[in-house]
């Protein structure tokens, strides 16, 4: 997996692997996912990435992990609904 984060734009983009995109919905507000011919996840671009995978915890929270287990389900089960 490679990782790219552009500081300016605060856009995350998590590439899974490499090739041509054939699809590019967005998922969720400000989540896009690239898919390849057979509508598989290739890559993930998370707009807002600040907000969305490290946000700040609470004095009396637990820490936040860097990135959402739970977001990251919700992708994949909405990439999944649209190969039906």
């Amino acid at each position: 997996m490679k990782v790219h984060y552009d500081k300016e734009q605060d856009i995350l983009y998590l590439a899974f692997k490499d090739g041509p995109s054939h699809e590019v919905p967005e998922s969720t507000p400000n989540i896009v996912l690239e898919l390849d011919e057979i509508k598989e996840i290739m890559g993930l671009e998370i707009w807002y990435a600040r907000k969305i995978v490290s946000p700040r915890a609470s004095s009396k929270s637990p820490p936040q992990p860097e990135f959402s287990k739970a977001l990251l389900g919700q992708c994949l089960r909405l990439s999944s609904a649209s190969r039906l």
